[in-house]
């Protein structure tokens, strides 16, 4: 909250762990009613001018993957915490902004094949959502390539284990993307 020139953050401990996303997995239908969630929920104000596809202007023309979707655009395990009876809490709201719905389920592909996943079935966890099914597979193509581009170049600064492996995955989407023509 912004009052008085003064911003106010609030925090809440929670009892929760973080979400498990390998393969079968009850966390993964947690993950599925956060992204219903996320999707349903009007974007806020706040975020108008965020848009998620800037992160990869410089690498061509992503005017595909704009929109008006709230996305919290890094749901990553440690950042969906499961408390009891399932409730989820999402935390880490730092890359939130708005853009092109099928981007959420993009952003998670990376995720789901270091938690064990082939890209086939990552893919086919993402067909559950209209978000997915309806974009054209030639946006997430290009999404698949930019986004492995992306993460292969921040190597150059970052070659922390996480980082590699994060560059793995992309990378070894985006070959599964090319050669079987999704």
């Amino acid at each position: 909250m912004e009052a008085g020139g003064w911003l106010l953050l609030a925090f809440q401990h929670v009892q929760a762990r973080h979400a498990d996303y390998t393969p079968g997995s009850p966390d993964l239908d947690i993950l599925t009613k956060i992204i219903d969630s996320l999707q349903a929920h009007p974007l806020p104000d706040v975020l108008e001018r965020k848009c998620i596809e800037r992160r990869w202007e410089s690498m061509g023309d992503m005017t595909s993957m704009a929109g008006n979707t709230l996305l919290h655009a890094d749901l990553n395990p440690a950042n969906v915490l499961v408390g009891d009876n399932d409730t989820a809490y999402i935390v880490d709201w730092t890359f939130a902004g708005r853009g092109a719905a099928f981007l959420e389920l993009a952003l998670l592909i990376p995720w789901l094949l270091k938690a064990g996943h082939t890209p086939n079935e990552a893919e086919h966890w993402a067909s559950q959502f209209p978000a997915w099914t309806t974009t054209a597979p030639a946006t997430i193509d290009l999404f698949a390539r930019v986004f492995a581009e992306k993460w292969q170049a921040n190597l150059s600064t970052n070659n922390e284990p996480w980082a590699l492996a994060h560059a793995t995955a992309a990378r070894k989407w985006e070959s599964c993307r090319r050669a079987n023509n999704f």
